[in-house]
């Protein structure tokens, strides 16, 4: 049973598209063609001219043979690019094609990860959740320290919490600073925060 190549270039161009977040003009563009000629592609009208493909990988970030639903490479770079030591801690980041998003890149709004087990010292360049900060109850927590870019949403803290916007905790077995609010059950230790305190 023989591939349709040219479906499989259709469905991936969008495809790929799509994940690199881009218009079908912002592609165009980036590839030297006229907008209509991307939407001819996606709908397997006509095929990228052969010279076009090597940018057009580029421009998604993936290979030519992935385009054509061949195969998927590994993207792990190479140790000696990424920004932190080998100290054997657990992260998780986003690629944008071969490109390390940071926090503050507006094309991910959005990313969740979830781990399950024993969270220790957590660190986030964005917002930390780790369970919901129910005054109430609730025992989730961090069992270490929490350092967030903007906001922590927390059960309990047992060691430090210092976050660049908000901290919304049940409570805070040590020190606690904010950029702007601190509201809290329970604070151990010292606060600091750049507008507000509330310890309940």
């Amino acid at each position: 049973m023989s591939r349709d190549f040219s479906k499989a270039l259709a469905e991936n161009i969008c495809r790929y598209r799509k994940i690199a977040n881009l218009t079908h003009e912002m592609l165009a563009m980036l590839v030297g063609v006229a907008a209509e000629k991307v939407r001819e592609w996606e709908s397997n009208k006509s095929l990228p001219h052969a010279g076009l493909l090597p940018d057009i990988a580029r421009v998604l970030g993936v290979s030519i043979e992935e385009l054509y639903g061949l195969r998927r490479e590994a993207r792990t770079p190479p140790s000696a690019e990424l920004p932190w030591e080998d100290d054997n801690k657990l992260r998780a980041v986003i690629y944008k094609g071969r490109r390390l998003v940071e926090c503050f890149d507006e094309s991910v709004r959005s990313f969740t990860f979830t781990y399950e087990g024993e969270a220790l010292n957590v660190e986030s360049w964005c917002d930390i959740y780790c369970g919901l900060p129910d005054f109430c109850s609730g025992t989730m927590g961090i069992k270490g320290n929490a350092v967030a870019g903007f906001n922590i949403y927390c059960g309990n803290i047992n060691g430090n919490a210092s976050a660049g916007r908000d901290i919304n905790c049940r409570h805070i077995l040590q020190n606690a600073t904010a950029g702007r609010d601190v509201n809290c059950s329970g604070l151990g230790g010292m606060l600091k925060a750049g507008r507000s305190r509330k310890a309940l």
